[in-house]
């Protein structure tokens, strides 16, 4: 292209771009380039007059500062060591309890559940078919599609199929000996520094409560004292967090997580230690499903309030959970779904309800898909994820749907949690005559504070944060400062013209949303249109319908990738160094473990197990000869633990593996900076369809894989760059021969060079060279997992080969040192439909103490009687963008020799100025949430 004709397309493409909303990428005015967490700000804005976009990315498992563990043993295998029946013939209640059980008592382990049925129920008056009391239980299955637990009782009033709880009391009962001080001040803004009377007593490391009363100047700072002045509110405004340093010359506790909301002197705020909860509890890899009530085709015994009536049908299902987590922490929930067992006639998966998080912290729910309640009826019925009384709960990769409410927040202790990625779809289902209509996915009652809703998508559902009025136990405000970003709307729910209803006590937050569906509503409910007083001022909202150009298109994932590329607080013990950092090999290693931190002690597990003081203690060299999941952490006197780092070892020779119509990934070492990786890769026919690449967490669909090549659908070998697939050179492969393949990676960069040696060839073949990482991934800052899918056809993958094989890690050691950043989440923005790649969507009570469970809530629309079934995941071929010259990529044209005349000058910077103006306008309409 010559200069003129280079003119003419600068031309064309600024006018462009300076006059369409659609051609640029835009930020919001709340959260900008420069933006850091307020609690690091000198001036932070305060909760009760000022709007802020809080720091999020401490939810989940550890802060998700470390991956899942991938716990191996030891293994209590219920068939072969305590006769459970996998054939769904008898009860294995008792076997299942017993090995979980005899787990506990041995410290912890792997309670195994192979492939098969197994029915469970209560016994007599339990309030649980199955019941984990201690910490370090991993209960697993071999998948959601090969290990069902079938509950074959249907009188389940308040009662768990699985409850996973502590025997201590409540976050709001002080635990004896605990010290008790007042805070010192005010805290009006988010703060990890906590003024106190008096320190002593308590030591790096404590987990702490945070609390304040809901007094009568509390509730009518928020309007609601004809509402809130007689209810039981629980403790107030409350905060668990874990104590990294505590200074005794000023009174001084620095926490691990900032506060959610103000806590005041007035309201007796003031701190004290938790009670203890249970840790590194682990559910993963099975189906839950419960029998139907024999008279789920009664047109009577189903009504919205009929759960009060002792007789009819809803008295006996009322208030049901298939899981329920109670005074956990650091514990996760992966690859669990509901299903329908084959006995039952109607659609329905579970009685009640699905899954409840209650006086938690730090729980990760991944990869999760709760569905199908039999009942929808008032009072806390066919609520599929319920996050009350909890804190700084992630769920990620989560779909729930055919519900009177999917997503759930509740009461005034629950703050700080994330919803990223996943589903909510078919709110209003019933799956019997009768019961109630849909709220939608919501903040329920009682001000919840500070969650965030995160890149999620709606299939006729939608979420709400607003005034609740009388409704149940004058539920009165329902949120604040909780924030909905970049929401993506698939299809209106049926009387709905709106995903996202906001109207919270102060301020909220909608920004962003994209789809086919994608209005914002600040009006509330019509019902209560009369009191919109009561949450002035109005909710911030903008680029409604213009979420696909938000920058940064995931809040979460770009503030955890923010946090962990910057300096670390003070006050925990450096992280434990591995080496060699993992990766597979051929004869067995000595690792070597160090940790920065002076007279720090390293505890370490060889079975992927969190370690805790109770590990073995790190003091020579460990050999190790076979696959191995390592995890070490430090521990120091005057310092919180430090985070635990992760390695995981290989010993597979030349094992290959064949790879089809499934995703497998296998974990590698955790890689931070550059690296390189080798493998070969033997297609079964051509041409095929598979993909080869690296991954953070196992992949389960394309949007997980980073770096990746792929033998096409077209026949030649190629690479994704960013949003396409390329090659640089075309390789036109052929069935049955192998090829070598070797991956030059820069996390920190973002890219990678993929070279090809063809099987007989000793000369590699550059195929892709900076490329960038898939555009999904392109934040993610450590790498852990190999994956490989064959959408057509077989791949047969051999000889991998991770970082601690090769020598020539030459950029490491030339001191690029990479970038040690944060996106714990894959990078991914969603179960997006991959339609430019050829892919698919994918779809994947007995309470006590302070968590009170009195949700009359005897209102709702009828809703959809859809029994569609959910989007399975069901990946396909990505499409290939490839030149038919392999020169075109490095060809060049000059201007050098062409000067550009005065006129034509002045003319491009008229128009660079049009241009300047245009974008001006439209982020000025953006920033004030004008509906474009």
């Amino acid at each position: 292209m010559n200069c003129r004709g280079f003119a003419l397309f600068l031309v064309v493409g600024l006018c462009c771009l300076g006059f369409s909303v659609d051609a640029y990428a835009w930020r919001s005015i709340l959260y900008d380039m420069d933006w850091s967490p307020p609690h690091t700000q000198d001036s932070a804005p305060d909760f009760e007059t000022q709007k802020l976009i809080q720091d999020f990315s401490y939810a989940g498992y550890r802060r998700s500062e470390v991956e899942l563990p991938q716990v191996s043993g030891p293994v209590f295998d219920v068939v072969e060591d305590f006769g459970a029946d996998a054939t769904g013939s008898s009860d294995t209640t008792g076997a299942i309890q017993d090995a979980i059980d005899v787990a506990a008592e041995a410290g912890g382990g792997v309670v195994y559940l192979p492939a098969g049925t197994y029915r469970v129920s209560p016994s007599g008056d339990a309030s649980a078919s199955l019941r984990i009391r201690s910490s370090n239980i991993v209960l697993r299955g071999d998948g959601p599609s090969q290990t069902y637990l079938l509950n074959d009782e249907w009188q389940m009033r308040g009662t768990d199929i699985i409850r996973v709880d502590s025997p201590n009391a409540g976050w709001a009962s002080v635990p004896d000996g605990s010290p008790e001080t007042d805070i010192a001040s005010d805290l009006l803004e988010p703060t990890v520094e906590i003024p106190v009377e008096n320190a002593q007593g308590f030591s790096p490391g404590d987990w702490v409560v945070l609390r304040a009363d809901a007094t009568d100047p509390f509730t009518a700072e928020h309007n609601m004292e004809d509402l809130w002045a007689d209810q039981s509110l629980g403790a107030g405004v409350l905060f668990i967090r874990q104590v990294l340093t505590v200074d005794d010359s000023t009174n001084i506790l620095t926490i691990d997580v900032p506060t959610r909301y103000y806590l005041k002197t007035r309201d007796n705020a003031r701190v004290h230690l938790v009670n203890p909860h249970l840790e590194e509890v682990g559910l993963e890899d099975f189906s839950i499903g419960n029998i139907e009530h024999p008279n789920h085709g009664s047109s009577s015994g189903w009504g919205v309030n009929e759960y009060h009536d002792e007789g009819s049908n809803a008295y006996d299902v009322h208030a049901s959970y298939a899981l329920r987590l109670q005074r956990v922490r650091n514990s996760w929930v992966r690859n669990v779904h509901t299903y329908r067992p084959e006995q039952n006639e109607s659609e329905a998966h579970v009685l009640s309800n699905g899954l409840r998080i209650g006086n938690s912290v730090a729980v990760t729910v991944k990869d999760s898909h709760f569905q199908r309640a039999l009942y929808a009826g008032g009072g806390g019925n066919a609520y599929m994820v319920r996050i009350t009384n909890a804190q700084e709960i992630l769920m990620q990769d989560t779909v729930v749907g055919y519900n009177r409410h999917g997503f759930v927040f509740s009461h005034m202790q629950t703050s700080g949690n994330v919803i990223h990625r996943g589903r909510a779809e078919h709110t209003g289902w019933r799956a019997v005559p009768g019961g109630a209509g849909s709220s939608g996915s919501d903040h329920h009652m009682w001000l919840s504070q500070s969650n965030l809703v995160d890149n999620t998508q709606l299939l006729r559902d939608y979420f709400v944060a607003f005034y609740r009025h009388t409704w149940g136990s004058n539920h009165g405000h329902s949120a604040v400062h909780s924030v909905f970003w970049n929401l993506e709307g698939l299809e209106y729910y049926s009387n709905r013209d709106h995903i996202v209803n906001t109207q919270q006590a102060r301020y909220g937050y909608a920004i962003g949303t994209r789809g086919e569906a994608t209005g914002i509503s600040t009006a509330g409910t019509p019902s209560f249109a009369g009191e919109a007083h009561r949450t002035e001022p109005e909710d911030h909202v903008e680029g409604e319908g213009e979420g696909a150009t938000l920058e940064p298109r995931s809040l979460f994932a770009d503030q955890l990738y923010r946090r962990m590329t910057s300096p670390q607080p003070d006050g925990r013990a450096s992280t434990p160094e591995v080496s060699p950092p993992g990766g597979s090999f051929g004869e067995s290693q000595q690792v070597q473990i160090s940790s920065e931190s002076a007279d720090a002690t390293i505890y370490y597990t060889l079975n992927g197990a969190t370690p805790t003081t109770d590990s073995a203690i790190y003091d020579a060299p460990i050999e190790l000869d076979e696959d191995t999941n390592l995890r070490a952490v430090a521990v120091a006197d005057g310092l919180a633990d430090s985070p635990v780092t992760a390695a995981a070892f290989r010993f597979s020779g030349d094992d290959c593996r064949t790879i089809a119509d499934t995703w497998w990934s296998t974990p590698s070492s955790r890689q931070i900076g550059p690296f390189e990786f080798e493998f070969e890769a033997t297609p079964s026919v051509q041409p095929i369809n598979s993909v080869m690449g690296l991954s953070d967490g196992d992949a389960h669909r394309y949007q997980d894989l980073a770096a990746i090549a792929r033998f096409s659908p077209e026949g030649i070998i190629d690479a994704r760059n960013g949003g396409d697939y390329e090659a640089d050179t075309s390789i036109y492969y052929e069935a049955s021969t192998t090829y070598r393949f070797r991956f030059v990676v820069d996390i920190g960069a973002g890219t990678y060079d993929v070279y090809v040696t063809p099987e007989g060839e000793e000369q590699e073949v550059l195929i892709a060279s900076d490329y960038d990482f898939r555009t999904e991934q392109a934040k993610v800052y450590r790498l852990n997992r190999f994956a490989s899918f064959a959408a057509e056809g077989e791949n047969l993958i051999c000889d991998l080969v991770m970082p601690a094989d090769l020598v020539a890690n030459e950029s490491e050691q030339e001191g690029d040192d990479g970038d040690d950043g944060g996106d714990d989440d894959n990078g991914s923005d969603g179960d997006d439909t991959d339609t430019e790649n050829g892919g698919q969507d994918d779809g994947h009570n007995h309470d006590t103490g302070d968590d009170p469970d009195d949700d009359t809530d005897d209102h709702g629309d009828d809703g959809s009687d859809s029994t569609g079934d959910p989007i399975d995941e069901t990946p396909e071929g990505e499409e290939t963008q490839q030149s038919d010259d392999p020169t075109t990529a490095s060809s060049q044209s000059s201007c050098s020799s062409t000067a550009i005349s005065p006129a034509n000058a002045l003319f491009l910077v008229g128009l660079f100025g049009l241009w300047l103006l245009g974008i001006r306008r439209n982020r000025d309409a953006l920033a004030k949430g004008d509906d474009r």
